[in-house]
């Protein structure tokens, strides 16, 4: 056995009824779901998850993530998740995804990127030497392809839909969940445009926080036919973008 497969994980989701849309296929919200779900398995397997930093007063938090979809599984199908993390990097740390499905073929993948955040003053925390340890090995891991460090913020929204954030949709650090972020940029495109596209690609860059009671705006500017740009927006801050790119 190698001295670094602990850093390697790999885990099995049969793809439930919750899981799918209209096609009775899983759909990209509940993939990226699955995925994090696996992340989380491996940092209580490695003794970094949220209930051991919350001792030290430090909490991860997703600011990026670049995902890919090549085809979504179906109702009832056993998908294979393979995550690890990929390198640190200064203050940021990275952890690729890779979903598979029962042949071996690739579904999706995905790449994400980290910061850890001290608790008590919200702002980005240095990573403590035990933590470091652990991951600067994986600096000499395959890679997959990391988010964009900048992105494109629209200059016109040509369609706008509102989130309330209430209690549901927060996560144990008290702020919206890293996954409506996602969801509400996809589903902000509407239900005769996602019943006739399959999306390609999709990066998002969250730069805040968001609790509840607060009121989110969901921003779409087309580039073209099948190549958007996202923001999500409380009053005049911008809490996140993205991009996104389909086919029919």
């Amino acid at each position: 056995m190698n001295e670094l497969d602990h850093l390697y994980f790999e885990y099995q989701h049969t793809i439930r009824s919750y899981d799918i849309g209209m096609d009775k296929k899983a759909t990209v919200p509940a993939l990226i779901q699955i995925m994090h779900e696996a992340a989380m398995k491996h940092v209580l397997k490695l003794g970094l998850s949220a209930f051991e930093l919350e001792k030290q007063h430090l909490a991860w938090v997703l600011i990026q993530q670049r995902f890919e979809l090549i085809s979504a599984p179906l109702l009832g199908e056993t998908i294979t998740i393979k995550t690890n993390p990929s390198g640190l990097e200064r203050v940021i740390t990275y952890r690729d995804f890779r979903l598979y499905n029962p042949s071996g073929e690739l579904l999706a993948q995905a790449s994400t990127s980290w910061l850890l955040m001290n608790t008590l003053t919200r702002k980005m925390a240095r990573y403590p030497e035990d933590i470091s340890n652990i991951l600067l090995p994986t600096n000499g891991f395959e890679q997959l392809q990391r988010p964009e460090r900048k992105l494109k913020t629209l200059e016109t929204a040509e369609q706008s839909v509102s989130f309330p954030i209430r209690y549901y949709d927060l996560d144990f650090n008290g702020h919206l969940s890293n996954f409506y972020y996602m969801k509400w940029m996809l589903v902000s495109l509407g239900t005769s445009f996602l019943k006739e596209h399959q999306l390609i690609d999709f990066e998002i860059k969250i730069q805040g926080e968001s609790i509840q009671g607060e009121v989110l705006e969901a921003e779409i500017q087309s580039i073209s036919d099948t190549t958007f740009l996202h923001t999500l927006r409380k009053e005049d801050q911008i809490v996140a973008i993205g991009k996104t790119n389909w086919k029919k």
